[in-house]
């Protein structure tokens, strides 16, 4: 964000009071979808390293505690879907899912292919 205003201070805390409202509503609206550009998790090529691991660190946590069921990005120009994930660990299950499940979908159709999986896949990317 680069209005002069905005911090990534600011935008945590008010991420934290939006799904602290979230929470209070679940009886109602039992999902809990947070939608961001960058990745948390994936595995393509270099932004899933180092971009990726800044993210985590400071939105991971906050995902986690707040109970988040689904974080859905793009900027990656593939489909990746993770199992759910925390601290790069999971149990591979969808059953009763104790951390988010992360999901890129930055194709959109397109067929640039110019990021290609040219990783070993981790153990908690589903697809």
């Amino acid at each position: 964000v680069t209005d002069g205003n905005t911090t990534v201070a600011s935008l945590l805390a008010w991420l934290k009071v939006d799904l602290e409202k979230a929470n209070k509503n679940r009886e109602a609206v039992p999902w809990i979808v947070v939608h961001g550009h960058r990745s948390i998790y994936c595995s393509c090529d270099g932004d899933c390293h180092a971009d990726a691991r800044k993210v985590r660190k400071e939105m991971e946590p906050i995902l986690f505690d707040y109970g988040v069921d689904f974080f859905i990005n793009g900027h990656e120009h593939n489909y990746e879907r993770m199992w759910p994930t925390y601290k790069d660990k999971s149990d591979q299950s969808n059953v009763n899912p104790r951390a988010p499940i992360y999901v890129v979908t930055g194709a959109a159709g397109s067929q640039e292919m110019h990021e290609p999986f040219i990783f070993p896949q981790p153990s908690w990317s589903a697809s």
